[in-house]
């Protein structure tokens, strides 16, 4: 069926509408003057005439419009709602395809994220077992001088490593990690012909001793090296008997294990 309502309402002949009173003379064109006339054809197609009278003042002529009006099939508008839920169809199949991607792609970004987190512990890792964790360590110096103190104490000049720091005047060593450690100490003197005994002190207190060798005109030297537990502000200080002349000295000192 290709007909539509509205045409089929409007299927008189001829409609025309005209009057002819003068109270419309101040109006040269007067909707009440347009005579109109709607033909049907075959394929209910129509045609519309339209003819308008025109007055102006005492002259008058009638205008004539022709419109050829055609039907829109059903079929045209099921073709184009067809089409249109298609449209619609590919609309919602490209926006289902857009939110896949987009899934996709925080994915992606959240992987990238746990890669990079772990490439940073990986780092960490690389640095901690290149650069493993210090552990106090002691490098003490005592330049050569030409006589000692009243006590016969030796001064360090320098003080370097971790854990440990120069105490009573640069005269001692103080520890400040407690643990085990291993000492090396070295005493460098000027050939001697007295008998002068090296002593290692902690806090004041004997801890080690050794005489000096005497080697006529040559230098000499006394060492030690011992493991010992020392505790946190325990002082280490050497010193010399029977004031020796032109005495150096090394102090070294690692704690072993945690």
């Amino acid at each position: 069926m290709e007909s539509i309502e509205a045409e089929e309402e409007d299927t008189e002949t001829d409609i025309t509408v005209e009057d002819g009173d003068l109270k419309g003379r101040d109006n040269p064109l007067d909707p009440a003057k347009i005579r109109r006339k709607l033909t049907p054809f075959k394929d209910y197609k129509f045609q519309l005439e339209l003819a308008v009278k025109i007055r102006i003042f005492q002259s008058a002529w009638t205008a004539k419009y022709l419109f050829q009006l055609e039907p829109v099939t059903l079929d045209r508008i099921d073709i184009l709602e067809a089409k249109l839920r298609d449209i619609e169809y590919e609309l919602e199949n490209t926006k289902n395809n857009l939110d896949d991607e987009k899934r996709g792609r925080e994915i992606v970004e959240e992987e990238l994220n746990e890669m990079k987190d772990k490439l940073a512990d990986l780092e960490k890792a690389i640095v901690k077992t290149n650069n493993p964790k210090a552990h106090e360590r002691l490098k003490a110096a005592s330049r050569n001088v030409a006589e000692l103190n009243d006590k016969g104490q030796l001064q360090w000049n320098s003080v370097k490593g971790l854990g440990f720091e120069p105490s009573s005047g640069g005269y001692g060593v103080r520890v400040l990690v407690a643990g085990w450690y291993m000492v090396n100490a070295t005493v460098y003197l000027a050939p001697q012909t007295v008998g002068t005994s090296v002593k290692l002190q902690l806090n004041g207190n004997y801890l080690r001793s050794q005489p000096a060798p005497i080697n006529g005109k040559q230098n000499t030297s006394v060492t030690f090296a011992f493991v010992t537990n020392l505790k946190k502000n325990d002082e280490l200080t050497i010193i010399a008997t029977d004031s020796p002349l032109k005495v150096g000295a090394d102090l070294d000192a690692f704690r072993v294990g945690k």
